[in-house]
């Protein structure tokens, strides 16, 4: 299957793709990913064994119901999923936008992270142009907000506020999560931004790879505020080459030497089947380069986007 057929698959979602589990989520580790599909489905499958706390009144005190089994709410903008395990925090939920990536996959491994909010999923099809469109008026992203609150409203069974915010993407997604960090007024309502070998920008010259600034602007104002510690950047690459546009690995680089972030050896286990090359980490921006120079490798940052990037969203908010 070519790459471009593989995109296709997977944001269609017409191919399932595995996740393993996440950072010290003790999951086993298994070999295929079809495999790894079926584990994390027996684990949501038997989720519904989890007894659902009943609200009780004590001191004044209410325990918010937990979801004893996964719900879902599809909406002409995209699919909210509410995990296993999930409660409110006195009326408040946490939101994770995904942007690219089959409800198939992302929503395993959504449950296999252990991160305690709401996941949204969003796909507009290939390409990053898609993306860049539905959110290039000022009024797209508050109105997608309005459209998901409504939904988790509804997923929930009640009203709820949104607390903490992350968008999240994979390969062409990073369109519509570079579209909404270009407006301040956006970026300040993100908490963190987490991406999976999905972070592009043009070229003045495809010769000379000169990267232009401007396309990774959004990108890198986000990443001064995360190297300072106010947010949180994680971003997760292979080592594919690109022609007409730079790759994954040429803007990761190009934000370590704006922030003057120190590359270094591989500093942590690699998920199955990848190979980490190197680390860089400054603050609350962490990059992670892998080895692979081919669909595969583009897929598997989306298998194992629980490991290397919704991991860290969870150890921030539980912290």
């Amino acid at each position: 299957m070519s790459w471009t057929l593989v995109k296709r698959a997977l944001a269609t979602g017409m191919l399932a793709v595995g996740v393993a589990g996440g950072c010290g989520s003790g999951q086993p580790a298994v070999s295929t990913p079809v495999a790894r599909v079926a584990v994390l489905s027996a684990a949501v499958a038997r989720a519904p064994e989890v007894e659902a706390a009943q609200p009780r009144h004590d001191d004044a005190v209410v325990q918010a119901p937990v979801f004893a089994q996964a719900t879902r709410k599809r909406t002409r903008w995209g699919e909210v999923y509410v995990p296993a395990g999930f409660s409110l925090d006195h009326g408040v939920y946490d939101l994770v936008i995904h942007f690219h990536g089959a409800f198939q996959t992302m929503e395993p491994a959504f449950q296999a992270s252990g991160v305690r909010a709401v996941l949204f999923t969003m796909n507009l099809g290939n390409g990053s142009g898609p993306y860049e469109d539905r959110f290039r008026d000022a009024a797209s992203f508050p109105a997608l907000i309005e459209a998901v609150q409504g939904a988790v409203d509804a997923a929930l069974g009640q009203q709820a506020t949104m607390g903490r915010l992350a968008l999240s993407s994979w390969s062409a997604g990073y369109g519509a999560v570079a579209k909404i960090l270009a407006r301040a007024t956006n970026a300040a309502l993100v908490d963190t931004v987490l991406l999976a070998d999905s972070m592009h920008a043009s070229l003045l010259d495809q010769r000379a790879r000169t990267i232009y600034d401007a396309s990774l602007m959004p990108f890198t104002r986000f990443a001064e505020q995360a190297a300072d510690g106010q947010k949180l950047m994680a971003i997760a690459h292979s080592s594919i080459a690109t022609t007409t546009y730079a790759s994954t690995t040429e803007t990761a680089r190009r934000l370590e030497d704006e922030l003057g972030v120190q590359r270094e050896p591989p500093c942590e286990t690699s998920p199955e089947g990848m190979t980490m090359v190197s680390c860089a980490d400054k603050g609350g921006l962490h990059v992670r380069a892998f080895a692979g120079h081919d669909a595969t490798a583009h897929v598997e940052q989306l298998q194992h986007i629980d490991a290397t990037l919704l991991g860290r969203l969870r150890e921030r908010w539980d912290s």
